[in-house]
């Protein structure tokens, strides 16, 4: 996992690509007063439910496989290539209904990270700190639902609605046991260790104090799962051969060579890279950076 950042570019960057019609304006507005609405029905009539609407999310793919440069947001693994991939609600829509549009609330990740792992669970650090759901009353008129439709999320290229500096401070707040690339940064928290009898790359905290949230990516990212631990030692393997041939003091490679190595690991950790977070993890370590 490796820290992301969201493309508020305004255009359309992608012939599927909505964000600039459904996630902003007078779209975004018409969809909250849609789910402040489906709440107050569901108040009224306890055996109503939320309709989401899946077409809209899907909407946003796009932008965020180029927001994680075609990799799953969680594990890093290249995911376009053999999955579609899926538009995953961070904080998941079944508690947080009034985010089910909320661009800010998206990432993209592989179908083994979100629907064999996270599905539904969102564990906090504390529990009490959990997000207050907008104040949605039986008896409230169209006119005051009207008022709450600017302010449930933030317009998705920051210029109306909930501010993101707010956004930001609520999950900061929060505090999710769960990291999210957006909002968190991986290398603050994880690190690696290797296993060169299993062949085997581990992720583990980088602090004692950061168990809990390593042990929260295991159980609901999947993030030390066999395939994942086997596919990381193999790219780990490459780098350190990489890293070990340039070390090599009694070798004679030309500087050629030598530079050719090095743009090598350039490329290993860059963010297009698969695992490009543990790669970095190593090569910092290694040159005592």
């Amino acid at each position: 996992m490796i820290a992301l950042e969201r493309n508020r570019t305004k255009k359309k960057l992608h012939d599927k690509d909505r964000v600039h019609l459904d996630f902003t304006g007078k779209k975004r507005i018409a969809f909250n007063k849609e789910l402040l609405t489906n709440e107050k029905n569901f108040l009224l009539d306890p055996t109503k439910v939320h309709d989401f609407k899946a077409a809209r999310w899907k909407g946003a793919k796009e932008r965020l496989f180029m927001e994680s440069n075609n990799k799953c947001a969680y594990c890093e693994a290249s995911t376009k290539i053999v999955s579609p991939g899926d538009v995953e609600h961070f904080r998941p829509k079944s508690k947080y209904w009034w985010l089910a549009y909320c661009y800010d609330n998206y990432l993209v990740s592989c179908s083994v990270c979100n629907s064999v792992f996270k599905g539904n669970k969102f564990p906090l650090l504390d529990e009490t700190k959990a997000l207050i759901p907008p104040a949605v009353l039986a008896t409230m008129t169209e006119a005051e639902i009207d008022a709450l439709t600017d302010l449930l999320n933030p317009d998705a290229f920051g210029v109306k609605g909930l501010s993101l500096a707010d956004f930001t401070t609520a999950y900061h707040l929060e505090r999710p046991l769960l990291l999210n690339p957006y909002f968190d940064n991986p290398a603050d928290y994880f690190a690696w260790e290797v296993e060169d009898t299993l062949k085997h790359v581990i992720l583990v905290p980088l602090k004692p104090e950061f168990k809990p949230y390593v042990e929260a990516a295991e159980v609901n990212y999947g993030l030390n799962r066999k395939e994942l631990k086997e596919l990381r030692y193999f790219h780990y393997d490459i780098y350190n051969t990489f890293f070990l041939t340039l070390a090599d003091t009694s070798s004679r490679i030309s500087a050629a060579t030598q530079q050719r190595i090095e743009n090598k690991i350039v490329e290993l950790k860059d963010k297009s890279a698969p695992f490009a977070g543990m790669i970095r993890y190593f090569d910092f370590k290694n040159r005592g950076i």
